[in-house]
């Protein structure tokens, strides 16, 4: 029985195409499945539910329910990961409280 010859170029081709597919994957994935941005998680506070360095993706949603994780900014370019654990105020005046 013989066995199956490949060729060493054709084996090469193949493995950058593998490669070159599962980049455009990773980067794209998100957005097909609806994700509006992705982050690293930097810090340990949503630990052992996210890890330190878990890559994030954020949905926009219309409504918070207590117990949602939910990716917020806290300045022009910092955001932050918590899990809510309650609310304050109402209508435009509506603030959630975080764990963390």
């Amino acid at each position: 029985m013989k066995g199956l010859s490949v060729s060493r170029s054709t084996l090469v081709w193949t493995v950058i195409f593998v490669l070159i597919a599962s980049l455009f994957v990773l980067f794209q994935l998100p957005e097909l499945v609806g994700a509006q941005s992705t982050y690293v998680v930097q810090s340990g506070s949503m630990e052992p539910t996210i890890q330190t360095g878990s890559a994030i993706w954020v949905y926009g949603i219309e409504e918070v329910e207590e117990g949602d994780i939910i990716t917020f900014r806290t300045g022009t370019t910092t955001r932050t990961t918590h899990r809510v654990v309650g609310t304050q105020g109402s209508g435009e005046d509506l603030r959630y409280v975080t764990k963390g």
